[in-house]
């Protein structure tokens, strides 16, 4: 915590901009979860089959 906070500080970065920031990444990530699972659900047979 003391790291992210001394970078912050060296960086010119407050507290807004990095609440922005993990607001847009939780996002993105919730959007390709959803994503992940509409293909999942949506999987189709196998085009092809093994035949002996």
């Amino acid at each position: 915590m003391a790291v992210l906070d001394l970078r912050m500080k060296l960086n010119h970065i407050d507290d807004a901009e990095l609440r922005a920031l993990c607001d847009e990444i939780a996002t993105l990530d919730a959007s390709i979860d959803r994503e992940h699972k509409v293909a999942v659900s949506q999987r189709r047979r196998p085009l092809l089959r093994v035949v002996k």
